[in-house]
C-alpha cells in the first residue's frame, strides 16, 4: 500500500533577511492563491466551464522525516472549484513536475483540506485545496538550481479527464523578514499523505501555509 495518513504534523521554520526567489506561471497567470501569482483554468474547458482550477508554486520547502533527515521539495498548491452537479476527482499519484532537462518527479508528500488524500474528491458545488511536495534531486535542492519547471496535472471532471501543462519560471524578489516559530499542518487539519518510497514518513509540516 503506497499511501499513508499522517495524524500529527509539526515543524519549525526560520526565515531571515536574504535574497529570495518566486516561481510564477508563464501562461494563464490571471489569478492569485494566498498572495502568489496563479494560473487560472476554466474546467473542463473555456467553452464549457463547470468550475475552475488555480495552480501556484510556493517555492522550495524543507521537510523533516521521522528519522530526522531532511529533504527539499518543490511546493505546489491547487485550488479546485466544482460548480457542476457532478463530483470531481483529483489523484495525487497522477500529478507530476518536469524539471529543465526532462527529469520528471512524482509527489513525495501531500496535504489537503479533507481526509481523503491521496484520492481527493471535489464535491458538486464545493471547493478543495491540495498541497503537493515534489522531492528534488540533491543537485537541484536550491532555487538557484531550478530556473524553471513544468507542472503536469490532471483532474477528472465527471467522466472527462482534463490534463494540463503549466510552465513556471523563477523570478528574483526583494529580501523579506520573518520570525522563527512553530507551524502546524495548515488551516484545515492534521491529515496528509506521503509516498513510503521516500523514507519512513514525515514529522514536519513542510514550511509555511498561507
Amino acid at each position: 500500500m503506497r499511501s499513508r495518513t499522517l495524524l500529527a504534523l509539526l515543524t519549525t521554520a526560520a526565515v531571515g533577511c536574504a535574497s529570495e526567489y518566486a516561481y510564477t506561471p508563464q501562461t494563464n497567470a490571471t489569478a492569485t492563491v494566498r498572495g502568489h501569482v496563479a494560473a487560472y483554468y476554466p474546467l473542463p474547458d473555456p467553452a464549457h466551464p463547470a468550475g475552475d482550477a488555480r495552480i501556484a508554486s510556493f517555492g522550495i520547502s524543507k521537510i523533516k522525516r521521522n528519522d530526522q533527515t531532511e529533504m527539499h521539495a518543490l511546493h505546489m498548491r491547487l485550488v479546485l472549484s466544482d460548480n457542476s452537479q457532478q463530483s470531481w476527482r483529483f489523484d495525487v499519484d497522477q500529478q507530476r513536475v518536469q524539471l529543465r532537462g526532462g527529469q520528471t518527479l512524482a509527489p513525495a508528500f501531500a496535504q489537503s483540506d479533507g481526509q481523503d488524500v491521496p484520492h481527493v474528491n471535489v464535491p458538486a458545488g464545493g471547493k478543495r485545496t491540495v498541497d503537493l511536495f515534489f522531492a528534488l534531486p540533491p543537485e537541484t535542492e536550491k532555487a538557484s538550481h531550478v530556473p524553471e519547471f513544468d507542472a503536469i496535472w490532471r483532474v477528472d471532471v465527471g467522466a472527462q479527464a482534463v490534463v494540463q501543462r503549466t510552465p513556471f519560471e523563477r523570478l528574483a524578489v526583494e529580501p523579506a523578514y520573518a520570525s522563527t516559530g512553530w507551524y502546524g499542518p495548515g488551516p484545515w487539519g492534521p491529515y496528509g499523505w506521503y509516498d513510503p518510497f521516500w523514507g519512513p514518513g514525515f514529522i514536519g509540516a513542510p514550511g509555511w501555509y498561507w
